[in-house]
């Protein structure tokens, strides 16, 4: 097993292991830059945000619709050849593997015991795939609901700063792109209403999941409440904006839109029906850097402006 620190040598090995089967949850539009396209065979892909449609019309034209597969929750990373495999964080996208991409890892995988567990779970995969969208007209139909999505979150406003804001908050606002920021969501609440959440619910899911060693970085955490339902996007920023009563974005001075990062999501453990599960940010778990500034007074106007447009 051999640990690669960088998207250089990531890249240089998925062109020596030249991938047959390919599970990641994004793809982007320059794919074909690092992988042999005449030894890939199949691919599973999340038909969600961070994909660019274009890219996946591209897949499906070179692999044909039966080898190309969508399952909407993947988030795994793997890369499959007959004698290797790579895992780790990259997606198949420029974002991490190009060399001005993100800072990715990952393991190349020359254990055939462990190559075979991975091509289980493939498998697997691709089973849990055809159960969701089994033939080209569900893919289809699919693909037309993501080009939709991008072309309404493209929709950039790009307004005039005032001497009071910074030139960094303005620029990382215009450099921020679907493509190369595509885990990021948002979403909705009430500030008039305080959410009470049943700590004692949360405590027992996290005894489950072995993290009850994690008591000394709970103390101070924020809160949102989603339907059971909505997708829950743990490890991802979720840009929050408080929504009034006639369902526009408020613009009181406490009502500034904000980040929060979802650490944690937990299932049946508050009462405000029919929101019921609830995404938590701890202060003291590790955090990466947010999107962008959104604080500033042309910014939130931007924003009031984008959301309440419809």
């Amino acid at each position: 097993m051999t640990l690669l620190k960088n998207s250089n040598e990531i890249r240089e090995e998925l062109q020596v292991i030249r991938p047959i089967r390919i599970a990641v949850a994004y793809i982007g539009k320059e794919w074909k830059d690092y992988i042999d396209l005449s030894a890939l065979a199949e691919v599973i892909i999340s038909p969600t945000i961070g994909s660019n449609p274009d890219a996946i019309e591209q897949l499906l034209d070179e692999k044909g619709y039966e080898n190309v597969h969508f399952l909407t929750n993947l988030h795994s990373k793997i890369y499959i050849s007959t004698n290797f495999a790579i895992i780790g964080s990259p997606n198949l996208s420029e974002n991490a593997l190009s060399e001005t991409g993100l800072h990715e890892v990952a393991y190349k995988i020359t254990d055939p015991e462990i190559i075979s567990e991975l091509e289980i779970l493939f498998n697997d995969y691709k089973l849990l795939a055809q159960i969701q969208f089994p033939d080209e007209d569900s893919k289809n139909k699919k693909l037309i609901d993501l080009k939709a999505l991008w072309t309404k979150n493209k929709t950039v406003v790009s307004p005039v700063p005032t001497e009071e804001e910074s030139d960094y908050q303005y620029e990382s606002f215009l450099k921020f792109t679907i493509e190369r920021n595509s885990q990021v969501f948002i979403s909705w609440a009430n500030k008039d209403e305080d959410l009470e959440v049943n700590e004692e619910s949360i405590n027992g899911q996290r005894i489950s999941a072995g993290e009850e060693n994690i008591s000394d970085v709970t103390e101070k955490h924020w809160d949102i409440s989603i339907h059971p339902d909505d997708y829950a996007p743990l490890g991802h920023w979720i840009l929050i904006w408080t929504c009034t009563q006639r369902n526009k974005v408020s613009k009181g001075k406490d009502s500034a839109p904000y980040w929060l990062y979802v650490h944690r999501v937990y299932q049946d453990c508050t009462d405000d029906e029919p929101y019921t599960s609830v995404l938590r940010q701890y202060e003291l778990l590790p955090t990466p850097k947010e999107p962008f500034p959104v604080d500033g007074k042309v910014f939130r106007e931007a924003f009031s402006e984008l959301m309440d447009s419809g």
